[in-house]
């Protein structure tokens, strides 16, 4: 879980390292069925979201700043159509904050976009094999062995298939 967090954080400042993160969804040291106890993605799921409250958006020339703006409005308007895409069929773990500020002078007029943690609730038919949001925005989806997660690079038109991260086989 941890170097998956640490790729995700480290890669870049704009942006995730990965579109999605398939994560094996049985943790195999529970015998349980019960989802909320015996699943791994939950777990990544809350650190990545630990992770994610702590960094800090704005102006990439103070020091404590770990997130620039993206490009231009013209992608920040973008990305912000294509989490609403995504966010259909998914909970939303992290961002999407409507208190969202980053730090900085002159903030207002940059392209800033909270980072944005989602969690597909159906994995083999979530938005996320289709839909590409080119910014700070990531889906986890669950998967039960390798076979499933086969079928889910598979599904993928690009973005999962080449940029997915893989926890947990």
């Amino acid at each position: 879980v941890i170097s998956a967090i640490g790729i995700v954080l480290t890669l870049g400042t704009s942006l995730f390292a990965a579109g999605a993160w398939m994560v094996r969804r049985i943790d195999d040291r529970i015998d349980a069925v019960d989802e909320k106890l015996s699943t791994r993605i939950d777990a990544v799921a809350a650190k990545l979201k630990e992770r994610l409250a702590k960094t800090t958006v704005g102006d990439p020339r103070l020091e404590n700043v770990r997130m620039g703006a993206l490009a231009s409005k013209s992608q920040q308007s973008d990305v912000a159509e294509r989490v609403a895409t995504l966010r259909q069929g998914a909970e939303v773990v992290f961002g999407g904050d409507a208190g969202f500020a980053p730090v900085g002078e002159g903030v207002a007029e940059g392209a800033f976009f909270q980072p944005t943690l989602l969690l597909a609730k159906d994995a083999q038919n979530h938005a996320a094999h289709d839909v590409e949001a080119f910014g700070p925005v990531s889906t986890l989806m669950a998967y039960q062995d390798l076979d499933d997660a086969l079928q889910l690079a598979a599904r993928g038109k690009g973005m999962p298939v080449g940029a997915a991260g893989l926890c947990g086989l």
